[in-house]
């Protein structure tokens, strides 16, 4: 049991430890950001609003879980973008608005 325990931890670590084979392909092939290509054609100030609905099952009283989601594109240049992002989420007793987020 021991040696076959040992083999085992050997060859896994020994698979582990190989190197993947790269493709040429691999290094010149650059791909666009996708954040950045669906805002990158739109004017500071555009907004975008998602919502969000999930219901658990196997409860005998499910709740749903809501969440709106607004984006706004608060800057835009030839490199990047920034968009801003406000979570709301629907709580038993009510709504919680989370702090924004800035993501570049």
């Amino acid at each position: 049991m021991l040696r076959t325990m040992r083999a085992l931890l050997a060859s896994g670590i020994l698979v582990v430890s190989l190197p993947l084979p790269a493709t040429a392909g691999d290094k010149e092939e650059m791909v666009d950001n996708p954040m950045y290509t669906a805002w990158a054609n739109f004017k500071p100030g555009a907004t975008a609003t998602v919502s969000e609905h999930t219901t658990y099952s196997g409860d005998t009283n499910p709740v749903p879980d809501k969440k709106v989601i607004t984006y706004k594109l608060l800057s835009v240049s030839p490199d990047e973008v920034v968009v801003q992002a406000v979570v709301v989420e629907q709580e038993l007793l009510g709504t919680v608005e989370n702090a924004p987020t800035k993501h570049t």
